[in-house]
């Protein structure tokens, strides 16, 4: 029996009076509750905590008079229930549920880590609760709605109106745990007044960027719906100008990947920007990893070229402070972070530019593994050459050096410093390897250094260094060329007559360079390697005919007459036959020297004929004229000049321009 406040027993009346108005009320509720809907990024957990209030009950008895509890929410008969209960679809239900998976949160099909999330208690924007009040409609404990990304503790403004969140009311106990709407309700007054110091907040600031971007991030992810990449966040994410300047949109690396991954990675980046390689996400606290995303998200906004340019100035540290150069912790924390998501598809493109980045900077090849690619190397050092080539370190200086190649100051430099391109280094190093000491062809052949050098200069050797400190180096493939050749000669015992090749070359006056190509060419063929001893093969054991090397060596006839001939022909010096050549008096052709086999110059007969038919000189002019210099101011006189007059040459006259 319902009793009054007074103690006193309610008539008849009065109790179908008061049933009477409990049940409008219930009917009120009932149709308050068909009026709420579940907001766009609203967690499951708030939107129930509005249904509760609906009724006038705590979150508490709501699940447990609906069989609704929240330990239950990963059987499928969950969601049912709440389905039932609500008139929601079941698999949307599930989307906004937070479901807890060991470390990691799930919701709007998207992995958060647990720490990231903000749910001890009521974090809200005081304008936009007020906001869903004085738009809202039913009774204002169901109005207001929880954004999930006030939930979370890298972003602290609001994207709307770029005020701070402020908490509400005191942590949840185990009662009220998620209870959002009952905990607001009861702490009205402390809303109220968080709600008066954001009223001069109300301008978006350049720090807000970052919250808008990943509020329009996650909303766009949540409501599955592309048009929130053009909507109004995003427009004054681009428009406004005091936002504009952090958020340039040049690469879509942050598109490319997941939102918490995003987020993730521009907090890290951010906070090495802010606190170096001391920044933990897990110490730091809420203010410190909200200053991390705005400050990383001034980098990971302008997309790969940003994450370049900061990977640039950790380069530049690295080789300040690394004596060794060493990669284990190249890029501190990001490197650290990468490693640990290695398997995770949403950082796979972030993961690769990274370790390509670092491939193309230092010193590092597929053996490395770095951030788990085996990427072909593009740079050595000296450490990493003597390790991948087993050559010592001082050796791989010395091909540098000798190839002009060994960077300045590198002998102040750790092997790990001295850096160049990797298919340089290799191509050197496989030159190095080819290469053979003349002392050992010298010592096999049996011949002196002079000599050895007549046979490369036949191309029979190739030299390989050219520098001249360095000149006793040869081709290791064509000594085994040649020495093959001169092996497949044929073996037994020299005829009568025959002499062996060092006497050869004395005899004929010949050099070893010029013989061995014409035993291979095949010009001389009565040679025969000595097979009566066995001793080691060298130049001494092979025997030829010195006639038939004299029959194959008669020189022609040359095609012209040389410079030398001209100048006693001539009788003048070898300079004036040069100069006369040179002005094209005297015509010249360029053939090869019977003898040696080289390009010579030459003039024909004919064109000396003319040349002395056609010109004469001051001295052989003069002859029974007089003295020479009298002869020349006489002919100076009566106005006839030289052809040909140059200081330290003959002077020469047409020969019809002279008087008999």
């Amino acid at each position: 029996m319902a009793r009054y406040p007074s103690g006193q027993f309610a008539s008849g009346d009065d109790r179908r009076r008061a049933a009477h108005e409990a049940n409008e009320r219930r009917k009120i509720g009932e149709r308050t509750m068909q009026q709420i809907d579940i907001g766009n990024i609203e967690p499951l957990a708030a939107f129930l905590s509005r249904r509760a209030a609906a009724r006038g009950v705590s979150l508490w008895d709501f699940r447990v008079h609906g069989d609704i509890r929240a330990r239950n929410n990963k059987k499928t008969r969950y969601y049912d229930r709440v389905s039932t209960i609500t008139g929601i679809d079941p698999i949307a239900l599930r989307r906004h549920d937070l479901v807890k998976f060991g470390g990691a949160i799930k919701v709007f099909d998207m992995t958060f880590d647990l720490k990231d999330v903000w749910a001890k208690s009521v974090r809200v924007c005081p304008r936009c609760i007020n906001d869903d009040v004085e738009r809202g409609s039913g009774r204002v404990e169901t109005r207001p709605h929880l954004r999930f990304t006030w939930m979370l503790r890298t972003l602290g403004r609001c994207p709307f109106h770029g005020t701070p969140l402020v908490v509400v009311g005191p942590d949840y106990d185990r009662i009220s745990y998620g209870d959002f709407a009952g905990t607001l309700a009861r702490h009205w007054k402390a809303f109220g007044a968080a709600l008066a110091a954001s009223t001069d907040n109300a301008s978006p600031r350049p720090e807000a960027a970052s919250d808008i971007y990943f509020h329009n991030r996650i909303e766009q992810a949540a409501t599955l719906d592309a048009s929130h990449a053009s909507g109004p966040l995003a427009s004054r994410l681009h428009c406004d100008p005091a936002l504009v300047s952090d958020h340039r949109g040049e690469g879509s690396m942050l598109e490319e990947m997941p939102a918490p991954a995003a987020l993730l990675l521009t907090e890290v980046i951010g906070g090495m920007e802010l606190f170096g390689d001391r920044y933990r996400r897990s110490y730091a606290s809420d203010e410190e990893r909200q200053a991390a995303v705005a400050a990383g998200f001034k980098i990971t906004s302008r997309g790969y070229e940003g994450l370049r340019q900061f990977l640039a100035q950790r380069d530049e540290s690295h080789w300040r402070v690394s004596r060794r150069g060493h990669f284990k912790n190249l890029y501190g924390k990001l490197q650290e972070f990468l490693s640990s998501r290695i398997d995770d598809k949403g950082y796979r493109n972030v993961i690769r530019f990274v370790a390509e980045h670092a491939t193309s900077t230092h010193a590092l090849g597929p053996e490395n593994a770095f951030l788990g690619l085996a990427l072909p190397r593009k740079l050595h050092s000296i450490r990493t050459a003597e390790v991948s080539h087993g050559i010592h370190r001082m050796t791989l200086r010395s091909i540098l050096d000798s190839a002009g190649l060994l960077p300045a100051g590198s002998g102040q430099k750790g092997d790990g410093r001295v850096v160049l391109a990797a298919e340089t280094l290799e191509a050197l190093i496989s030159d190095w390897r080819d290469r053979l000491p003349a002392e050992e062809a010298k010592a096999r052949f049996g011949i002196s250094g002079a000599a050895l050098d007549k046979i490369a200069s036949r191309g029979l050797l190739v030299a390989k260094d050219q520098d001249r400190r360095r000149r006793s180096h040869l081709a290791k493939a064509s000594y085994l060329e040649l020495l093959r050749q001169l092996e497949r000669l044929p073996r037994g015992e020299p005829d009568a007559g025959m002499r062996n090749l060092r006497d050869v070359t004395r005899i004929a006056s010949r050099s070893y360079g010029e013989i061995i190509n014409l035993m291979i060419e095949g010009a001389i063929t009565k040679v025969v390697v000595d097979a009566r001893h066995d001793e080691k093969f060298s130049f001494e054991r092979i025997f030829l005919d010195p006639l038939e090397l004299k029959l194959a060596t008669q020189t022609a006839m040359p095609p012209g007459v040389n410079f030398q001939c001209v100048e006693r022909m001539l009788g003048t010096t070898t300079k004036t036959v040069k100069r006369l050549a040179a002005t094209g008096l005297l015509k010249t052709f360029e053939a090869e020297n019977p003898s040696h086999q080289k390009p010579q110059r030459y003039v024909a007969p004919s064109a000396l004929e003319e040349f002395q038919n056609t010109y004469i000189s001051l001295w052989e002019y003069a002859k029974g004229r007089g003295q020479i210099a009298i002869v020349k101011a006489r002919l100076k006189a009566a106005g006839i000049m030289p052809t040909f007059e140059e200081p330290g040459t003959a002077t020469y006259y047409r020969r019809a321009a002279l008087p008999d």
